[in-house]
């Protein structure tokens, strides 16, 4: 089937996706995160339609995209299992938030702050287009990368 490559050989990091809209904050692991432009500072997410994360994006109009180190493993497991719509995926973890009221993760290694400036139907997800408005580097390391069988039931 086309994609099988690409999905088995092509190497992708691990990123844990957060948004909040006044009580309502979400968070789910991601692996499809690209940088789309340089001036400005642009990146997309691949968001499968109706993720509780993309519901709560498209309230809010900010998403953050955290980069993780290969130490958090675990953490990309718990926001990549499950629904924040019945739990709460930030139990256990420490976060702050941006100026603009948005989670971040400590544990991340680096984060950027995105504004939404478009989205579009692509195949079976949304795609999200985001401005970068904040970043930070938190730590220094080597990046988490995607392995398939991490995340299979």
């Amino acid at each position: 089937m086309p994609g099988d490559v690409e999905a088995r050989t092509f190497p992708k990091g691990v990123y844990v996706i957060t948004s909040q809209w006044g009580d309502r904050r979400a968070g789910m692991t991601a692996a499809w995160v690209t940088r789309v432009s340089a001036a400005p500072a642009m990146m997309a997410v691949a968001f499968h339609r109706g993720s509780y994360t993309l519901e709560v994006i498209g309230e809010s109009g900010w998403f953050v995209i955290h980069a993780l180190p290969e130490s958090e493993l675990e953490l990309a497991r718990c926001f990549g299992r499950g629904s924040s719509r019945s739990r709460d995926k930030f139990a256990g973890f420490d976060v702050a938030a941006t100026s603009h009221g948005q989670p971040v993760l400590a544990k991340a290694m680096a984060f950027l702050e995105c504004q939404v400036v478009r989205s579009e139907d692509v195949g079976d997800h949304q795609l999200i287009v985001g401005e970068v408005v904040d970043e930070a580097e938190l730590r220094a390391g080597e990046p988490l990368r995607y392995r398939e069988d991490w995340f299979s039931p």
